[in-house]
């Protein structure tokens, strides 16, 4: 009896050992972090893009040449008002007032995830890579954003949907204003290097 005990023991030990190795080849590789998806070469590039994709097709604001919005844009990070804000006719047609806070969150959202992946880019990037296609990436989103602000102004919302929108519009212009301080840092590295001067950036 006592043999037959261990002879079962045995086999349910084997059995659990079994059960457990299958579990684990099931579970695969693990899964890395969330923020890691974000870094890349061309996350503000998707960034931007779906940005534009929503914004345009969603009458909040309205592309042009990528001359003239890098250049309305350069307008907006120095301070300055740009006339072509209501240059740019909108198609926006909102239907009631809580399609227009949809869509203001919707807007905002957008820009945030923009920001994001700025930032990603900014901490994981070399201090010597190349940001000036980023750059005018972030420029041109810079300018939606602000169009989109302004349409949503002239479509009657309230001042408190639009706080939010604003914090986020500023954190972007905050975040191109960087990559713009990226490259000119650059420019003067190598205008320095020309010249054989060595300078601290």
């Amino acid at each position: 009896m006592r043999i037959t005990i261990l002879t079962i023991a045995a086999s349910l030990t084997l059995a659990t050992g079994a059960c457990t190795t299958v579990d684990m080849s099931a579970m695969g590789p693990a899964t890395a972090p969330a923020a890691a998806s974000l870094s890349g070469p061309n996350v503000i590039e998707k960034a931007t893009a779906r940005l534009f994709a929503a914004f345009s097709s969603k009458g909040w604001s309205t592309h042009s040449s990528r001359k003239r919005m890098q250049s309305a844009a350069s307008l907006l990070l120095n301070g300055l008002e740009d006339k072509s804000l209501s240059d740019m006719p909108s198609h926006y047609a909102v239907l009631d007032a809580t399609v227009l806070a949809s869509d203001i969150r919707t807007a905002e959202n957008h820009i945030q995830q923009t920001v994001s992946a700025a930032e990603v880019f900014l901490a994981t990037a070399s201090v010597s890579e190349d940001v000036r296609d980023e750059l005018g990436d972030l420029e041109q989103a810079l300018l939606a954003s602000r169009q989109a602000q302004k349409v949503f102004t002239e479509a009657n919302a309230e001042a408190s949907q639009l706080i939010d929108l604003s914090i986020s519009v500023d954190r972007l212009r905050d975040v191109t204003d960087e990559f713009g301080r990226r490259v000119r840092r650059a420019q003067n590295r190598n205008v320095a290097a020309m010249s054989g001067d060595r300078v601290a950036f």
